[in-house]
């Protein structure tokens, strides 16, 4: 059962069923979902420039404990990373 600050507010998760992707542009999207108050509200992307996806690997990495080599093949497996994030929300 979800405690009482699980349900409330706004959540950011994962979309484990899609994988992060490099785009055209070279900016790297991540797929997430977006949850207020416990309800699912609609799934969108976080776009990183190159930059700011090698960062997020780094701390990513350094929060875990997990070997940066780990969170660095799960990155470059999906092309370079930059700094600065958007999300945008997904259009069906």
């Amino acid at each position: 059962m979800a405690s009482e600050q699980e349900r409330t507010g706004r959540r950011l998760g994962l979309i484990s069923s899609r994988k992060a992707y490099l785009s055209k542009n070279g900016n790297v999207h991540v797929p997430m979902w977006i949850a207020r108050n416990g309800e699912h509200v609609t799934g969108t992307e976080m776009v990183l420039l190159p930059s700011g996806a090698e960062l997020l690997q780094e701390q990513l990495a350094e929060a875990s404990g997990a070997p940066r080599s780990l969170f660095h093949a799960l990155f470059r497996a999906r092309g370079p990373a930059t700094a600065d994030a958007a999300i945008r929300k997904a259009h069906p």
